[in-house]
């Protein structure tokens, strides 16, 4: 959507500078007209030269570091739950590997991660 919006407001501001040359042509050409002829063009000149240098520093940014693949997640802390429950495990890396995991609640209220080997269910 962000995208169909920068299209659609750089079509209106095309055709907004469109109707200042159209304005612009209208009238009698005198020395405070042709000033303002260089400061339009330069204004429209500048803007190009921006664009094209903006769009080849990210070229080369991207050519150099490779696409964008998105932000990494920020680490979650895996001390408690989102009941605010403590939680009771073994390594993450340990979890993620294990087959099967059994998650149950003690008397004490902490939630306690069990890794099985397989035998037990």
């Amino acid at each position: 959507m962000r995208h169909a919006w920068h299209i659609f407001i750089s079509i209106l501001l095309w055709c907004l500078l469109g109707y200042y040359w159209y304005v612009v042509a209208q009238r009698q050409i005198t020395a405070d007209s042709g000033v303002a002829l260089l400061v339009l063009a330069g204004i429209v000149l500048a803007g190009l030269v921006i664009t094209l240098l903006w769009v080849s520093h990210n070229l080369r940014l991207s050519a150099r570091l490779g696409r964008r693949q998105g932000f990494a997640a920020p680490p979650e802390p895996f001390t408690h739950d989102h009941l605010g429950r403590s939680l009771m495990a073994p390594s993450r890396a340990e979890l993620q590997a294990a087959t099967t995991v059994i998650i149950e609640g003690d008397a004490a209220g902490h939630k306690v991660y069990r890794i099985v080997d397989g035998e037990e269910s």
